[in-house]
């Protein structure tokens, strides 16, 4: 299959030239008597000219379906989530740090190759190769000096753009917003029992996913593992855990005094472990930042870093490589959706985060690291060391733009997905953007006037359920409310630059990119507003009352399936 074809919904195809159905013959239209009404259950029955919708503003759309394969990551919720496993209602990062709430989840079938990305700091992510990354063209610059590059790829003026992910090339910048929600939410429930969001509640969770965990089977007591030398900072959750919760702690070692244990054991314990489980996971492979932390105040959120960077982290001494010295902060975890959270959190901080393999005996580990005066802004108990390196990253005030360090393409059989979310951009796990909901066969460009704002001043009833659209030559087509005045939804009067032909449905048709192309009456006259669903033309023989494409809602009763029809002539 080629990439072209590769881009269609579930059983369509291409072709070279417009495929023109005029089931009831192409009438003649005469522009200077032609007008289109808006009528039915209005408060305001509205008529337009075709020199009123040209001298509106117009709208443009031209985009295909670009999409993540099966297990690509986005962040969401705030936390990864694979981009198949959303729903409806779910909420996703845009690329101004915020988090939106998605319409429509949708998938395809795809058979062909993917594009491979890796940027400096952030995870590696695949993607069709028309998939549009935000992204900053890297100057050629002087030599092998990165840091020159670097300052004239950003020089004063410069300006990012859409790029196909198959047009990226090495040395490239991505972007990453800093994470800029903030819940004003300043309690949490647990079970009736509400516990206020502040730095105390932060710091013991940060010990929690640190080191917590369940210290016996019948969740009777829970443990906070400790290094044997933090015998200092093991008071710190003790005098924590009594404070908030009135428990009782006491600190063991193992046999060869290499770690510390504070245990807690008191009447409320069974309910406390519950309460840390749900919040924070099970155990270290499902380890996270609850919510509400991650949402809260930078104040709160820093004071459970700086736990969970005592009771997990890593600050070695200052490390000689390759002729400099380097100093850093470690996080480590077994947890994917914990790395990927701690990229968020400490971008809300305004520090950037590199995720790397974990270079030590843990399997399927992931170590995030912050390096330099970055660290210490973070991590008041880091060691201060005089030489740093220099890290090779652009920071503007909303975000951080890493370099492209390798691309490479694979193969690929399966399913791919994306969403609907109009204008929306999203982190997987660099900004992308979600293009569904302005697909269009091949790429024209479709300019037109924004149906829901056409009809806005006429006062839609909430009593209109359906709309039908009514044509010059007699055609007649419904569809939903809610898809008439879907954010996509416009009255089409120009093609690639030009007005409509004849054969395309001049003076004007309705466009709406979610639904097959017969709800999209040509030679449009008439959108007349219906409480109660009545059929089309296409409708009385069998076709489905709203037509869907991505649900392959081809016929009444049933979806899926895919019958052959045959068009009436063809137009270029």
């Amino acid at each position: 299959m080629t990439e072209a074809a590769s881009e269609l919904p579930p059983g369509q195809v291409h072709g070279k030239r417009w495929v023109l159905y005029a089931a009831l013959g192409v009438p003649k239209v005469d522009l200077e008597r032609w007008t289109l009404r808006v009528d039915g259950l209005v408060e305001r029955p509205l008529e337009f000219s075709y020199q009123d919708l040209t001298n509106s503003q117009l709208t443009r759309y031209s985009r295909s379906f670009h999409c993540l394969p099966e297990g690509g990551l986005v962040f969401g919720n705030p936390e990864p989530i694979e981009i198949q496993k959303l729903q409806p209602g779910s909420f996703v990062i845009g690329g101004d740090g915020r988090k939106h709430r998605i319409r429509e989840v949708i998938k395809k079938r795809y058979y062909g190759g993917l594009v491979g990305v890796k940027a400096s700091y952030l995870p590696p992510t695949l993607m069709t190769p028309d998939h549009p990354v935000l992204a900053v063209s890297a100057h050629p610059g002087y030599g092998r000096s990165r840091s020159k590059r670097r300052q004239r790829t950003f020089r004063k003026g410069v300006r990012r753009s859409w790029v196909r992910a198959d047009k990226l090339e090495l040395g490239d910048y991505v972007f990453f917003p800093k994470y800029a929600h903030v819940s004003n939410a300043k309690t949490v429930t647990w079970k009736d029992s509400p516990f206020e969001i502040n730095q105390d509640l932060a710091s013991v969770i940060g010990w929690y996913v640190a080191g917590g965990s369940a210290a016996s089977s019948d969740g009777r007591c829970i443990s906070f593992t400790l290094r044997s030398g933090q015998t200092e900072q093991a008071q710190k959750p003790r005098l924590l855990l009594e404070k908030l919760f009135g428990a009782k702690t006491s600190v063991y070692t193992n046999r060869r005094a290499t770690v510390l244990n504070v245990v807690t054991t008191s009447s409320r314990v069974k309910q406390i472990v519950e309460m840390f489980k749900s919040w924070c996971g099970e155990d270290a492979l499902s380890k996270k930042i609850p919510q509400f932390v991650i949402d809260s105040d930078p104040r709160i959120l820093r004071a459970f870093l700086e736990s969970y960077f005592e009771g997990g982290g890593y600050s070695p001494a200052a490390i000689r490589t390759a002729g400099r010295y380097e100093d850093f902060a470690d996080l480590t975890t077994s947890s994917r959706t914990l790395a990927y959270q701690l990229i968020l959190a400490l971008s809300k901080l305004e520090v950037p985060a590199e995720v790397v393999n974990h270079p030590g005996s843990v399997r399927n580990g992931y170590s995030v690291r912050v390096r330099g005066a970055k660290a210490r802004q973070v991590f008041s108990a880091m060691p201060i060391f005089d030489k740093v390196n220099k890290f090779h990253y652009w920071e503007t005030g909303d975000g951080f733009y890493y370099p492209i360090r390798r691309i490479w393409r694979e193969g690929y059989r399966g399913e791919v997905f994306d969403f609907v979310a109009p204008g929306f951009t999203m982190l997987s796990p660099f900004v992308t953007r979600d293009c569904v909901t302005k697909w269009s066969i091949d790429n024209p460009e479709w300019e037109g006037v924004s149906l829901p704002s056409l009809v806005g001043p006429a006062g839609v009833s909430q009593d209109a359920k359906w709309v039908m659209f009514h044509c010059l030559d007699g055609y007649t087509a419904p569809i939903p409310v809610e898809d008439a005045l879907d954010a996509d939804s416009i009255v089409a009067l120009r093609i690639n630059g030009k007005p409509l032909s004849t054969e395309q449905g001049f003076p004007a048709r309705p466009f709406m990119p979610k639904l097959y192309g017969w709800k999209s009456a040509k030679w449009l006259n008439r959108i007349e507003f219906i409480r109660d669903y009545r059929d089309g033309y296409w409708e009385m023989y069998g076709y489905h009352e709203r037509g869907n494409v991505w649900e392959e809602e081809r016929f009444k009763g049933h979806s899926g399936k895919h019958s052959r029809r045959t068009s009436i002539g063809t137009a270029d």
